[in-house]
Order: C-alpha cells, then sequence, then structure tokens
C-alpha cells in the first residue's frame, strides 16, 4: 500500500504513492537479508523515518532491480482535500519475483578480503552516492585489509575500468587479480568519505 501526499493533481499524488509502496516493500527486502553480510552492514544504517527520501530510495531500487521487479499497481482510491488530492494505491510483486530481488541484494562478490554488495537503497536515506557497489565486509589479514580499504567506501573502479555492476566487478576482480604481476599492486579507485581515493592491493610472489 503507497499514500500519496496531497497534491495539485492525481498524477503527482499517484507518484509519491507508488514511491512510497516501494520503501515498504525494500524495507521488507532488508528483513530478508539477515545472516548476510549486507544485512550486517545494512541493518544498523537504516533511519526509521525515510521522509523526504523516498523518491531517491525508490529511484535506486528501479535503477537495480526495476528492470524485473517494478510493483505492479492493482486498485487506486483518491479523495479530495484542502488544496489538493489525496491518493491511495494498492500494489503487488509476485512472490517469486520478491525472491529474486531478495537474492540479488543479498549478493557479494570477493576482491582479496573487500566483501562487496549493490549500494542498498535504504541507504539513500543517510547518504547519496553515485557508487553502485560498497564495501560490507573486510576480512582480517587478507590482501585488501592491508590496503587501508575500510566497510563503507565506495568502489567506483577496479583496474583502471569502472565497476559498471556486482556482476562485472565479481569478473574484474578475477581477472584482473588473474594477469597480475606477482609483486605488484592492483589500483581500486574508490570513494571514501565524498573524496575519490585509490587504493593498492598487493600481490605476493611464490615463497622463495
Amino acid at each position: 500500500m503507497g499514500k500519496g501526499d496531497v497534491a495539485d493533481n492525481a498524477e503527482s499524488s499517484l507518484l509519491h504513492a507508488r514511491n512510497e509502496a516501494i520503501v515498504r516493500l525494500v524495507r521488507h527486502v532488508a528483513q530478508e537479508l539477515v545472516g548476510s553480510p549486507v544485512y550486517d552492514y545494512v541493518q544498523p544504517r537504516i533511519r526509521d523515518d525515510e521522509r523526504g527520501q523516498s523518491a531517491e530510495v525508490a529511484a535506486r531500487y528501479l535503477a537495480q532491480v526495476g528492470s524485473f521487479a517494478t510493483p505492479e499497481r492493482v486498485d487506486v482510491a483518491n479523495r479530495q482535500r484542502d488544496g489538493g488530492v489525496e491518493l491511495y494505491a494498492r500494489y503487488k510483486l509476485p512472490r517469486n519475483v520478491l525472491a529474486q530481488v531478495v537474492a540479488t541484494y543479498r549478493a557479494t562478490a570477493t576482491l582479496q578480503g573487500l566483501v562487496v554488495a549493490r549500494v542498498f537503497p535504504l541507504l539513500e536515506v543517510t547518504t547519496h552516492t553515485d557508487a553502485e557497489l560498497v564495501v560490507v565486509n573486510v576480512q582480517r589479514g587478507s590482501p585488501g585489509a592491508a590496503s587501508g580499504a575500510r566497510v563503507g567506501d565506495y568502489v567506483l573502479g577496479i583496474g583502471g575500468k569502472p565497476a559498471a555492476g556486482l556482476d562485472a566487478f565479481a569478473k574484474s576482480a578475477i581477472d584482473e587479480w588473474a594477469i597480475l604481476p606477482p609483486r605488484s599492486y592492483l589500483a581500486v579507485d574508490m570513494d571514501v568519505s565524498g573524496a575519490r581515493k585509490s587504493i593498492r592491493i598487493f600481490k605476493p610472489g611464490p615463497p622463495n
């Protein structure tokens, strides 16, 4: 269910109702991530009040999974209020599609101890970034940990190539490391507290 703000026209109110419905959906998805490193990262950073950011949350969700998981509006009711139209709309998402959404947000890729996931939509409430990926865990003692990367850093690129998505990043993490000569560094471009930074992950050579 989504509720539209009082607006000058039904179209604007309906858009707000859709965004609110997506926020409710994303909150449900967040609970389904329990047991994953994504849940451990996201849960402490979720705020209870996302008013004012529902459009940003919805935009992130639709950009990531809207191609297969846009909620379908099934009915709508509206009433005239002072100053405009207030609208209520009900949406549905098939159970199998919801399961696919949960799997999408649970998915991670690992680069030498840096566990990376998609930026979860509810994080738009606290911090906006154009990045697609975020570090959700750093494994102790790993080459990634030695690079100085931290949980919450956003991943922008690897080996000089943009990080276009989780699947592309996972492939690049394998390919770039495989072709990297021993005793060399792999550059990973990051967004750290709003500043672009390049970290270097060292690839040791074979033991003597």
